[in-house]
């Protein structure tokens, strides 16, 4: 089912957006990351939203205009070729922006720089903070996704001990898990707010490899298969009477559930 984010929920999040952005004296947000895009917009179309802190929200998108109208439940989406016409829009309306806030803890210096063109005369703050507190914070609409999602993969998690085998490699049973998940309604893409963490689809990793740092701010990694991506499972085969722990996500609707078990074919030794 193509699921669309109901109207209630987009409406009540720029109405507590354009509440914070008064508090912060913050006269307009600016938003094009996908994440906030999808929260705040109910679409990830290529595209910018504009929140004024009163006013009509403009959701100005560049690519694919139809599918923005059909998944947005904003009343005003534009069709545009190029961020200049978000500059003519509100010229021709007399409109200003004194000060704007931008996704500064995610966006790359070189697209801010770009992006603050649209608005050259308004002065750039950081409207991060007040993006992720409202984030943060659950409806009972979000809440209820997150337990489908996480209902799924607790159920994906309690088959995996009759998949696990002494002989079976990490990637193979990842392999099975994860095709299983996709079947599920899975996404397959997890995404997460920092840079150069990149949480992949999770990892089955057992052994000795268990036990290896990982490169990034995950509590587990594994060995992976190459310098490439130096974390996850790899082609190690499992064996009988040492951990298996499998971490895995689930992304559906928009939002991530992450979890994992430790299993072993055969009793643990008592220290490893």
């Amino acid at each position: 089912m193509y699921t669309l984010t109901p109207a209630t929920e987009i409406h009540a999040r720029i109405a507590e957006l354009q509440e914070r952005l008064r508090a912060a004296h913050l006269d307009a947000a600016f938003l094009v990351q996908n994440a906030d895009l999808f929260y705040f917009a109910g679409s990830i179309q290529q595209g910018i939203l504009v929140v004024p802190a009163d006013g009509e929200p403009v959701y100005f998108v560049r690519r694919v205009f139809e599918r923005a109208v059909e998944e947005s439940s904003l009343s005003n989406v534009r069709r545009i070729k190029s961020p200049k016409e978000v500059t003519a829009y509100y010229a021709e309306k007399l409109v200003t922006f004194p000060s704007i806030g931008f996704e500064l803890d995610v966006l790359p210096v070189a697209t801010f720089l770009r992006f603050q063109q649209v608005f050259p005369d308004a002065k750039p703050e950081d409207v991060s903070p007040i993006v992720r507190e409202i984030r943060a914070a659950k409806s009972p609409h979000e809440a209820g996704t997150l337990r489908e999602n996480g209902k799924k993969l607790a159920a994906l998690l309690s088959g995996a001990r009759e998949k696990i085998r002494a002989g079976l490699t990490e990637m193979a049973l990842q392999g099975m898990l994860q095709g299983e998940a996709i079947g599920g309604g899975h996404s397959t893409i997890n995404r997460m707010r920092a840079f150069n963490q990149e949480p992949g689809l999770g990892c089955v990793i057992s052994g000795p490899d268990a036990a290896i740092p990982s490169y990034a701010d995950f509590p587990t990694s594994g060995k992976g298969l190459s310098p490439y991506v130096p974390a996850g499972q790899g082609e190690r085969a499992i064996r009988p009477n040492e951990p298996v722990i499998i971490d895995l996500m689930w992304a559906q609707d928009g939002y991530l559930v992450d979890m994992a078990r430790t299993y072993s074919v055969g009793p643990m030794v008592a220290k490893m």
